[in-house]
């Protein structure tokens, strides 16, 4: 694996784009990108050791900038995923994790829970509100049905661009509540969409290539339900299993990456723009006995693709350091050179630290569940727990011998499993205890004692007083 991310950097200087390494930034007013493919996981990238070239554009986009091998999601779907990258933050101080159900055998059980809305804490902004507050012009081209019907999303957007039916996308006033979205029409048109969105992104960049902009692109392709694009007349038939459907979708994807990458390269120019491209989490093919996402913190979910493209940044670089979503907002706000107004909000870092190989492998925290239990996840030192709330189980996994999170060892290693667990306790009564002092007066009264007292250290850690 090693040795084929190893090929980026000799792709990007055949291209000539090693002459970028480390110049002078681009003159000219910031133009920064985040863009989001929903559902897209790594290992179906050539520029993460795919075995298919499924995503020339992607793997183009690699070779101008830097790869991190070992990125993950927040959470195991959407709205939390976003939040946290929105905000630096993670889902429980964002009130975007479930209260546990009791457990039980029932298929109700494991059936979708309501999903909970984004509404951050009033002391929290938004990095398009930090962004906007800085002086740049802020537009989101969203679709996804989650993200479109939360009005918290909007904070910070000058403009925000979404489909109003599956044939038009409109802007809409990010100071007006936004309706509520149909999931069924929007998921079986997302390719079709998501088009759409690209051409009114290509005309909303050429009317403000002059200014100082931060975008967000959020493309729905590749989530399920696969292969709902029309196929020419004379193309082979649809493969049968999932896997290869979703690989198809991808392509699809990559096309309209490279739509993207062509419009900012005509507009903007690739020495202006600072890129970063990610994606929400992954999705499951029956790793762990479960297809999609939403139900599990296993790798396939919550390992995604993250590309850092900057004309001040060494093409062509992998960067095998473990990093966790929190890190996207600081690395804009340095981008920017915006300074943090709030600096006890951010759980995370910025990115150039780790490429220029100074940061060291962290630990990587997720939540959120969508199905099912509540799971939360703490990985250190390459070992996994996984910890089940309603089934009070752990599980432990060595990641640099078991990458895919088949063999747990907790009973076979009381004492790491121990350590982990004390670690993953107190980060979450850390994370609950902020969430809680967010909240108004009165807000406070769910907390037991043992919270109670973590919440008093973790209040004075924050930087909120006695």
């Amino acid at each position: 694996m090693r040795r084929v991310l190893g090929t980026i950097a000799l792709v990007g200087a055949v291209a000539g784009a090693m002459v970028w390494l480390f110049r002078e930034p681009a003159s000219g007013a910031p133009a920064i990108f985040l863009i989001v493919v929903d559902t897209l996981r790594p290992d179906r990238l050539l520029c993460y050791g795919a075995s298919r070239a499924l995503t020339p554009n992607i793997d183009e986009l690699a070779a101008r900038g830097v790869l991190f091998t070992n990125a993950h999601a927040a959470a195991s779907w959407t709205v939390p995923s976003m939040g946290t990258m929105m905000t630096s933050i993670y889902p429980t101080q964002l009130g975007l994790v479930e209260e546990p159900t009791p457990h039980d055998t029932s298929f109700e059980w494991r059936t979708k829970r309501d999903q909970l809305g984004f509404t951050p804490p009033p002391q929290v902004r938004t990095l398009a509100e930090i962004l906007r507050d800085s002086g740049l012009r802020t537009a989101a081209f969203v679709n996804q049905p989650g993200l479109n019907s939360f009005d918290g999303f909007l904070q910070g957007f000058d403009d925000w661009f979404r489909p109003v039916d599956v044939h038009s996308v409109k802007r809409h006033d990010p100071n007006v509540a936004l309706p509520e979205q149909e999931w069924p029409q929007y998921l079986m048109y997302a390719h079709r969409i998501d088009n759409l969105l690209i051409k009114a992104f290509g005309r909303w960049l050429e009317s403000t290539a002059e200014e100082g902009i931060f975008v967000w692109l959020h493309l729905l392709t590749p989530h399920d339900p696969y292969l709902e694009f029309p196929r020419r007349a004379d193309a082979p038939p649809p493969p049968e299993s999932l896997s290869d459907q979703y690989d198809e979708e991808v392509r699809v994807a990559d096309r309209m990456v490279g739509d993207i990458m062509r419009i900012i390269e005509d507009r903007i120019g690739f020495e202006r723009a600072k890129i970063i491209f990610t994606s929400d989490h992954g999705e499951g093919f029956g790793e762990h006995g479960m297809d999609e996402h939403g139900h599990t913190l296993h790798r396939e979910v919550t390992h995604v693709p993250l590309i850092v493209v900057s004309s001040d940044l060494p093409a062509g670089r992998v960067v095998e350091t473990r990093v966790p979503s929190v890190d996207i907002l600081p690395t804009f706000l340095e981008f920017a050179g915006v300074d943090p107004p709030l600096p006890s909000q951010l759980e995370g870092t910025s990115l150039l630290s780790a490429i220029d190989g100074k940061a060291v492998d962290r630990l990587i925290y997720s939540e959120g569940m969508l199905y099912g239990s509540t799971e939360r996840s703490l990985v250190d030192d390459d070992y996994k727990l996984m910890f089940d709330e309603q089934e009070d189980r752990y599980a432990l996994y060595d990641l640099s011998k078991d990458p895919g999170e088949t063999m747990d060892l907790s009973a076979l290693q009381e004492d790491r499993t121990s350590r982990m667990t004390t670690a993953l306790n107190e980060l979450h009564s850390r994370l609950k205890a902020a969430y809680l002092a967010w909240q108004p007066e009165g807000g406070r009264d769910e907390l037991s004692e043992e919270d109670r007292e973590t919440m008093e250290k973790s209040l004075r850690a924050l930087g909120y007083g006695e």
